[in-house]
């Protein structure tokens, strides 16, 4: 966690390498104190950190290397959780255009079935032709389909079993295909995510709180503009412990 690992990699080392586990404990309670995060608490506001110490310097580095620390964390967090989105998004796709494919064979499978039993009567009774007369178009299905005559039937069966891609023969494949065009498209570059932007770097405060003691610096605004869910992740990086 981002505090953990300021307090491990920056401010342990800075104050005392070998301090000893009661000693890492009073320096990590120090730190709770001189570190200090405010969080948005509604739409528009800004973030800000205050961080206390004596030399203006250390404390001003430490204060805005722990700001980028922050938003490198949220763009890492955020593009794991776009490209497990895009993931899982096209999978989910992927799984609709098999399923279309599996139904379009099964459905055509099952008029192949109907057209052969259906040629069988045309032929026992002889029927080579159409029965219908004129212009007269008739639907035949299901148990009338013999009456369209045993020559179209023999027609359409030729070319169901002789057809080797059902995909013109399903409306919802476009869709879908269209669907797994753009999600392979979706081009991830952490250098083209920005899930915040510093407004304003840590400065020096003008009158110390502890004059005797310590300045201390303060990051005013970290978060300038949020982006989408980048704020929720920044957010969770600040606060992580």
């Amino acid at each position: 966690m981002l505090r953990q690992e300021f307090f491990a990699n920056t401010y342990l080392p800075a104050k005392n390498a070998n301090a000893s586990e009661s000693e890492r404990e009073l320096l990590w309670n120090r730190l709770e104190k001189e570190l200090k995060i405010g969080l948005p608490t509604r739409t528009g506001d800004a973030a800000w950190l205050t961080l206390e110490g004596e030399d203006p310097t250390v404390i001003s580095s430490w204060a805005n290397g722990y700001v980028q620390a922050a938003i490198v964390a949220a763009r890492e967090e955020l593009m794991a959780d776009v490209s497990a989105l895009v993931t899982v998004r096209r999978q989910g796709n992927r799984e609709q255009l098999a399923a279309l494919r599996k139904i379009a064979a099964e459905a055509r499978t099952n008029q192949i079935q109907r057209v052969e039993d259906a040629l069988r009567i045309a032929e026992s009774v002889g029927l080579q032709d159409s029965s219908s007369s004129g212009n007269l178009i008739i639907d035949y299905k299901d148990e009338t389909m013999y009456l369209r005559g045993a020559k179209a039937l023999r027609a359409e069966l030729k070319g169901l079993q002789q057809r080797k891609d059902d995909d013109p023969y399903i409306p919802e494949l476009r869709e879908r295909l269209r669907v797994e065009a753009l999600l392979s498209g979706i081009n991830l570059d952490p250098a083209q995510l920005s899930p915040a932007i510093v407004d304003r770097e840590a400065e020096i405060a003008v009158t110390p709180i502890r004059p005797q003691k310590a300045l201390i610096l303060a990051v005013s605004a970290i978060l300038g503009l949020l982006l989408g869910s980048g704020f929720v992740i920044l957010r969770a990086s600040l606060q992580r412990r």
